[in-house]
């Protein structure tokens, strides 16, 4: 299809279940990043949250950067990203993917995080940061691993047979 595809359309990649996850594997596939690496026109729509179908906090600077670290260096031209019910319920996600969109490679999570923490008026945004960064690897963990939908849909009944205790380094353990 990519091939067909003239040279003044522009492409937005999104298939539900690679760019709406919170996974730890890169989003832009070698069949797209050679597109984009052509010279040609690729934008994609990635959730900037721990899950689609579910509202849960989360204070991601490490998946926000790797994310778009993956975008820019592919040369992807447009980010068109997904966050329910709202922005704001995402305001640190969606502000660093807009900072690492345009500079990728400019300031680290610590350093973002600590002026993200700053302009919202917080006393002590250092350790507010120190928070979110080391909070923001183990989140990826749980929501990369989709442990929220698979305990909301249905998963947590299945994890824990009647009469037995959960098998750790199984399933969402």
């Amino acid at each position: 299809i990519l091939a067909a595809v003239p040279p003044e359309v522009e492409v937005i990649y999104y298939d539900g279940s690679r760019t709406y996850n919170a996974s730890r594997e890169p989003m832009i596939y070698p069949l797209l990043e050679n597109y984009a690496a052509g010279g040609r026109w690729l934008g994609c729509y990635p959730q900037l949250m721990a899950s689609w179908r579910l509202v849960c906090p989360w204070t991601g600077p490490q998946f926000i950067k790797r994310l778009m670290t993956e975008f820019v260096d592919k040369r992807l031209r447009c980010l068109c990203a997904y966050t329910a019910p709202t922005n704001r319920f995402y305001e640190f996600n969606v502000t660093a993917a807009a900072e690492w969109s345009w500079n990728a490679h400019g300031r680290n999570e610590q350093e973002y995080s600590a002026a993200w923490f700053t302009r919202r008026g917080l006393s002590d945004p250092e350790r507010a940061a120190d928070w979110a960064v080391t909070l923001g690897p183990v989140a990826w963990d749980v929501y990369g691993a989709r442990v929220p939908m698979i305990w909301q849909y249905g998963g947590a009944g299945a994890a824990i047979r009647p009469g037995r205790p959960p098998s750790l380094g199984s399933g969402i353990f």
